[in-house]
């Protein structure tokens, strides 16, 4: 497996940005993180581990998510009611059963 790096994109996209593409797959993309992340599913390295359990990943942001499941933390709070999530995702799917209408626009911004 390695990582291989094209030449730079045209004035069509990528911001003068060398594109990387996968030597395992026709993946490619301009962010080289990206494709260390991607080359993962052909390795199978899983190095984020969680101190816990045995539970790994590929992603450090996933291990961070699985992590609160172990502390209890849920760092996204209804601003309505008592309601608290770990994920943002579910919280704002929450925050729908505060309004009769699910237009999006009337609903407050979900932040940390």
């Amino acid at each position: 497996m390695s990582l291989e790096g094209g030449g730079r994109r045209g004035a069509s996209g990528g911001h003068g940005s060398k594109v990387h593409r996968c030597s395992c797959c026709s993946y490619s993309t301009v962010v080289k993180s990206n494709l260390i992340r991607h080359s993962r599913i052909h390795t199978g390295e899983r190095p984020f581990a969680c101190p816990h359990c045995t539970y790994d990943t590929t992603i450090k942001d996933n291990l961070k998510r699985h992590v609160l499941t172990h502390t209890g933390e849920k760092p996204y709070a209804c601003p309505y009611c008592p309601y608290r999530s770990i994920q943002k995702v579910h919280l704002t799917s929450h925050l729908r059963t505060h309004y009769n209408n699910t237009n999006s626009d009337s609903m407050p911004n979900v932040g940390h």
